[in-house]
């Protein structure tokens, strides 16, 4: 935050489980404090969870945790909703709103990335998600952009900016340059290769 010694973390119980555990430092990481209530809804979402603090086109900031996918459909017996879903908070992360289902679907992953544009006008979020429509590569990756113009609570549909087939890029990072013109993208690739 601000002030330069709060910080939040926020992670899934297993390696991409249910969301939950929460905490504060308030001393820049150096101790943590016990895990801090959340809603409920927070369990029913699950996998890498990211934290941002956002601002709107109005200047109002506001942290928000993005999850990477939704409860499973029990009723139609299928798996999880791909769908990425966000909670959000007002006050600094004394409260917190539901887990709210946005209308970006796709992969396991919430944004990695997300930096401010146009001035502020605007937010860029990146991250990887399956290849639309492949019927063959089942665990695809191509990395995809979208943009908010409301702070981080709705998204305009995916655009995929980077696809590889054979290989899958995972977890865009954004960089700005120090003269503020310039936008740098690092990309890793998440299928472990070892060389002989």
């Amino acid at each position: 935050l601000p002030d330069g010694k709060t910080i939040y973390g926020v992670w899934t119980y297993d390696h991409g489980g249910s969301l939950g555990p929460m905490k504060r430092s308030d001393d820049g990481g150096l101790t943590w404090g016990k895990l801090l209530e959340v809603p409920e809804s927070w369990r029913s979402v699950n996998n890498c969870p990211t934290i941002y603090r956002l601002a709107d086109p109005a200047g109002v900031n506001r942290l928000v945790v993005y999850a990477g996918s939704g409860p499973a459909d029990i009723s139609m017996n299928k798996g999880n909703d791909p769908h990425m879903y966000l909670a959000h908070s007002a006050d600094d992360g004394r409260t917190w709103s539901e887990m709210s289902r946005t209308e970006l679907a796709g992969g396991a992953m919430p944004f990695c990335s997300i930096v401010p544009i146009n001035g502020g006008k605007a937010l860029l979020g990146m991250t990887n998600i399956r290849r639309p429509g492949e019927k063959v590569e089942v665990k695809s990756n191509v990395v995809v952009q979208s943009i908010s113009l409301d702070g981080g609570l709705s998204w305009e549909p995916y655009r995929v900016v980077l696809d590889l087939p054979g290989l899958k890029p995972c977890e865009p990072w954004v960089f700005r340059s120090p003269d503020g013109k310039t936008l740098l993208c690092l990309i890793r690739e998440n299928v472990k290769r070892m060389a002989l």
